[in-house]
C-alpha cells in the first residue's frame, strides 16, 4: 500500500475515525456500537460486493464513503476494524499496519500461527494498536470469575468444565465458515478461540492435554479438549467441549475445595456460586454492585470494547485483547490440532459392520 496515513497523533480531544472492512453480519454490531459511542466516527465501509456496504450504510443512516478496496481507504481513517473471512485476516492486518493504520481484527488474528506473529511484530514496529475482537473479555462474568478463582474464595481449585453448544445459526455472508483453507479450522477454531481467550483471562496459564474431534477430513463440528490450567502455583485440569450440532447446556464451571462458582450461558453479569454455610450446602448469585440488573444488549458489550480500543489507540497501552494473548489461543488450538483423535461416535461404528455381524 503506497499511500501512508497521517502521521498525527490520535490524541485525547480528537475523535478517532475507524473504517469498517468487511461488511457482513457482525459488522452490524460495529457499526451500531460506533455510532452510539463517543469519540469515535464511522469514516467508511468497505466490502469488494458494493451493494452490501451500500445496505449497511442505509440501513444505519449515514452518510460515509463506500469503497470496494479497502487500500483506497487509507488516508479516510486512522483506525480499521477487520471483519472479513478468517484467510483474510493476516494479509489485511498487515496491509493496514504497515501503512499506519491501528487495528481492531475480528477474530481469529490469522489462520496461522506465522501469519499472526507477523501482525504482531509489525504492530510493534511500527507502534501501531492491534486489537482483537474478543467481546467476551468484557463481559461483567469474566472479571468476576478471575476475582473468585484467585482469591481462594472457592478454596483449592480442583476441575474445570467448559461446554458451548447450540446448532449452527450465525447469519455469515459468506460459506467460508464450512471450508478449513477458508475458516482455519472447524468450530474448535470459530468458537473455541473465544472459550480458549476466555480460560486466559481466569488462568495464569493454559495448555493442552488431550484433544478429538469429529474430522472426517473436513472441519469439525464436534470437539471436545482436555486441558491444564494454571492459576499461581495450582495446576487444574479441565474440559472444553464445543459443538454446532445441537444445543448444549452452555456454562463454564470451577469446582474448588470449597465450592464452585458456574456462569450460565448467556449470562453476562451475574455468576452461581455453591457452598457450605455452617454445614449447609447453599447456592447464591453475586455481581458486581456497577453490574446492570438486567442482561444488556450486545451492542453494549461492543460499545465497551470500542471504547477500550480507542483509549489504547490514545494512550499507547495495549488493548484488553491484544496480539500476543490471540498467539498465545492460536498456539493451543495447534497444539490440539496436532494430537487429534476420533471423537467416539457409537452410532457410526455400528455403520462398519454388515447388517448381522455385530452382537
Amino acid at each position: 500500500m503506497e499511500q501512508q496515513a497521517s502521521e498525527e497523533s490520535v490524541t485525547e480531544d480528537r475523535v478517532l475515525r475507524l473504517g469498517i472492512i468487511g461488511c457482513g453480519a457482525i459488522a452490524h454490531l460495529h457499526a451500531d456500537a460506533i455510532l452510539k459511542t463517543e469519540g469515535v466516527e464511522l469514516s467508511c465501509l468497505v466490502d469488494a460486493d458494493e451493494a452490501r456496504a451500500r445496505d449497511l450504510a442505509a440501513l444505519f443512516r449515514v452518510n460515509c464513503p463506500v469503497l470496494k478496496d479497502y487500500r483506497e481507504a487509507v488516508g479516510r481513517m486512522e483506525a480499521a476494524i477487520v471483519a472479513l473471512p478468517h484467510h483474510l485476516h493476516g494479509k489485511v492486518n498487515l496491509d493496514l499496519l504497515g501503512a499506519g493504520i491501528h487495528v481492531l481484527c475480528e477474530k481469529p488474528l490469522a489462520t496461522s500461527i506465522e501469519e499472526a506473529e507477523s501482525c504482531v511484530a509489525q504492530a510493534g514496529e511500527k507502534k501501531m494498536t492491534l486489537g482483537v475482537g474478543m467481546i467476551r473479555r468484557f463481559h461483567w462474568t469474566t472479571a468476576l470469575m478471575r476475582l473468585l478463582m484467585s482469591s481462594g474464595q472457592l478454596g483449592s481449585l480442583e476441575r474445570f468444565e467448559q461446554v458451548d453448544g447450540a446448532a449452527h445459526s450465525w447469519p455469515s455472508a459468506t460459506p467460508f465458515y464450512f471450508s478449513r483453507e477458508l475458516a482455519g479450522g472447524g468450530i474448535f477454531t470459530t468458537m473455541g478461540v473465544h472459550l480458549l481467550d476466555s480460560l486466559l483471562a481466569w488462568f495464569d496459564d493454559l495448555e493442552a492435554a488431550g484433544y478429538a474431534d469429529d474430522n472426517f477430513g473436513g472441519i469439525e463440528a464436534d470437539a471436545c479438549a482436555r486441558l491444564l490450567g494454571r492459576v499461581g502455583s495450582e495446576i487444574v485440569p479441565g474440559t472444553l467441549r464445543c459443538t454446532n450440532l445441537y444445543d448444549l447446556r452452555s456454562h463454564f464451571t470451577v469446582f474448588g475445595s470449597k465450592g464452585s462458582a458456574t456462569i450460565h450461558g448467556d449470562n453476562t453479569v451475574s455468576i452461581e456460586v455453591r457452598g457450605a454455610v455452617a454445614g449447609r450446602e447453599l447456592a447464591w448469585w453475586v455481581k458486581d454492585p456497577q453490574a446492570p440488573e438486567v442482561l444488556p444488549p450486545d451492542y453494549v458489550y461492543f460499545q465497551a470494547q470500542i471504547r477500550d480500543f480507542a483509549e489504547a489507540v490514545r494512550t499507547g497501552r495495549p488493548p484488553r485483547a491484544d496480539g500476543p494473548t490471540a498467539v498465545r489461543v492460536l498456539r493451543i488450538i495447534d497444539q490440539c490440532y496436532g494430537m487429534a483423535s476420533r471423537l467416539e461416535q457409537p452410532w457410526m461404528e455400528l455403520a462398519l459392520f454388515p447388517e448381522g455381524e455385530v452382537a
